[in-house]
Parts: structure tokens; sequence; C-alpha cells
């Protein structure tokens, strides 16, 4: 995960409800540099992560005509 972050590369958490996700999430996010760019996508916000340059988003159901607007995973 340190190369991903070191060369500018993605890095994606993806598991299991109960697998540990956020609190790997958590824990990795003290290492990356405050001048990298974290995106987190979610369908319940649950994490909070305590990086200057962070931004969260959340899915949601779409609205008006079925399946316009609509922001998924």
């Amino acid at each position: 995960m340190w190369l991903l972050m070191e060369n500018k590369m993605s890095l994606m958490i993806i598991g299991a409800t109960g697998a540990g996700k956020t609190t790997a999430l958590n824990a990795i996010a003290c290492l990356i540099r405050p001048s990298h760019k974290i995106i987190s996508v979610e369908e319940v916000a649950e994490i909070n992560l305590p990086h200057e340059n962070w931004t969260s988003t959340i899915a949601r159901s779409g609205f008006g005509v079925e399946g316009e607007g609509e922001i998924t995973l």
C-alpha cells in the first residue's frame, strides 16, 4: 500500500460487513501525506478522517424519472 501511495496510484478498500474496512482505512489514513487527496464513497457515512485533503461522497437513490440522478457504488 505504501508503494501505491508513493507512486500516486489509487487504492480501494472493499470487503464484507464487519471485515474491518473502516478500521484499516483509519490506520492507513494516518500514513497519507497531507498533500495527497483522499476520496471516499460510502452508502452510509461512517468514515471521519482527520485529513485536510479528504472528500467524502455518499451514494444515493435517483429521484423523478426512474434511474435518473442515481449515484451508486
